[in-house]
């Protein structure tokens, strides 16, 4: 409560108020002037404990608020993880990465492999690498636009915008739309359009859930 800007107007009035009352008793041989003293305490102290009923409901209600709102916060947040899941699905589908995501960078500038859409990806049921990607991607472009409803109530709205950068606007998500329909000859320039993505993806916040 104390890290609350306004805590420290209704505490304001407060001790005003005991100020008062201290000045209202010191002066009790005039009766007159205690009262007045007492009267404008009395007034302090209402303002100060209406302003301070006040913040407290309007705290409680905050809280209110984020404990109904956890369960959509922590359903988004899994749905940010299964894109980068899927993003990196789509670059390993694609490209000979290895190893650490956070070293796929570097690897990927310093080499330029083709792409074959038309050779078989690693999984079962048998697909080719163009398919594979096409599916992810367009489980990716729904899952997004799920994402962009749920941002609409202000929840996570940067890292939903910077998501969307890259699912739904990107270059990446514009080269798999390409392989979706390119022949067997090796397509160069993937990897460098691969880094690129994963630049921006590493820059999106993934909070904890």
């Amino acid at each position: 409560m104390r890290d609350e800007p306004r805590f420290w107007v209704p505490v304001g009035f407060l001790a005003a108020a005991t100020a008062f009352f201290v000045l209202a008793l010191s002066t009790l041989s005039d009766e007159g002037a205690a009262f007045g003293w007492a009267g404008v305490a009395s007034g302090f102290l209402t303002a100060g404990l209406v302003d301070l009923f006040g913040l407290l409901e309007g705290r409680r209600q905050c809280l209110a608020l984020e404990r109904q709102l956890a369960p959509v916060r922590a359903s988004m947040v899994q749905h940010l993880r299964a894109q980068r899941r899927d993003l990196y699905e789509t670059l390993t589908t694609l490209l000979p990465v290895s190893g650490d995501p956070a070293d796929w960078i570097a690897e990927l500038s310093a080499n330029d492999w083709p792409v074959m859409p038309n050779e078989p990806a690693d999984i079962y049921p048998p697909q080719t690498k163009g398919a594979r990607v096409a599916q992810l991607n367009l489980e990716m472009q729904r899952r997004q636009e799920h994402l962009e409803g749920l941002a609409a109530g202000g929840i996570l709205t940067e890292s939903i915008a910077a998501m969307s950068d890259i699912v739904l606007r990107g270059s990446w998500a514009s080269i798999i739309g390409v392989l979706t329909v390119a022949g067997g000859s090796g397509m160069s320039g993937v990897a460098a359009m691969a880094a690129e993505m994963l630049e921006k993806l590493q820059l999106i916040n993934m909070p904890e859930a």
